[in-house]
């Protein structure tokens, strides 16, 4: 409903404020979006909507195209675990043994964190705002928010399973460095652990005619393992794919009740 009469005496008032608040703050959005230029001609424009490769290479869900395997997460192969494995410190060996499929946290429809959220067989989203980029995954209806707008990691800040992210772009690669990722989320399907001293490290890129996004993810973690290792996966776009809602809403718990 429009009230003219207190419409025309705050025409003025708004105005002046809107010009205010535009010229002091201007500067700094405009810089931040200068930062993410936008454009199918764009390489760091990621916009759209990602499906995982695996949904095409081991689910059947369509012609993968040129879309690369992932290297370790979705469906790991054995021998990829077991490389990452003989890595693992006493500590991470403890935490490997007592994982179970029954306890694991993705089978109680609990966070996934910030690396296995990419291994759902469900299609993620990037969002570019100015000073921010957002991933929105369709499973378990997940955010990520990756700061771009300079600010470092927060001293005081407590884990949580997405950690806190932010980011740079080095040329049209997009680097994401993660810290405060709480211990209760795993790295894959098949129970490899991660301390929250975990550093994570990702470089995320178009590549092939910019049809395909790959991701590149570093695991710096001196208490679970004895050295840094990668893993790589790849994710197709999907021009007519669209996130739609996910329900987790049947929760069973599937460990085996104390004796």
């Amino acid at each position: 409903m429009t009230r003219p009469g207190v419409l025309t005496g705050l025409a003025t008032l708004v105005t002046a404020s809107a010009v205010a608040l535009l010229a002091a703050g201007a500067a700094g959005a405009w810089a931040a979006a200068a930062q993410t230029p936008q454009g199918p001609a764009s390489g760091r424009d990621f916009s759209g909507v990602w499906m995982p490769s695996h949904w095409y290479h081991l689910l059947g869900g369509g012609d993968p195209g040129n879309v690369p395997r992932n290297t370790l997460f979705s469906f790991p192969l054995p021998k990829a675990v077991a490389e990452r494995e003989a890595l693992l410190t006493p500590w991470g060996w403890e935490r490997r043994k007592a994982w179970t499929p029954e306890s694991d946290p993705d089978a109680r429809c609990l966070s996934p964190g910030a690396v296995r959220s990419y291994q759902s067989p469900y299609p993620i989203e990037f969002l570019a705002t100015p000073g921010r980029m957002t991933i929105l995954f369709e499973y378990q209806h997940l955010v990520r928010r990756i700061y771009m707008d300079g600010r470092g990691h927060p001293k005081d800040f407590d884990v949580a399973p997405m950690g806190h992210s932010i980011g740079r772009w080095d040329g049209d690669t997009l680097v994401v460095e993660t810290v405060g990722l709480a211990d209760t989320t795993l790295l894959n399907a098949t129970g490899l652990p991660h301390s929250d001293q975990m550093r994570l490290t990702e470089r995320i890129r178009k590549i092939l005619d910019g049809n395909v996004l790959e991701i590149e993810f570093r695991v710096d973690d001196p208490v679970a393992y004895t050295k840094p290792w990668t893993a790589t996966s790849y994710f197709k776009r999907d021009p007519a794919g669209q996130i739609i809602e996910y329900n987790c809403d049947l929760v069973v718990d599937y460990r085996k009740p104390a004796p």
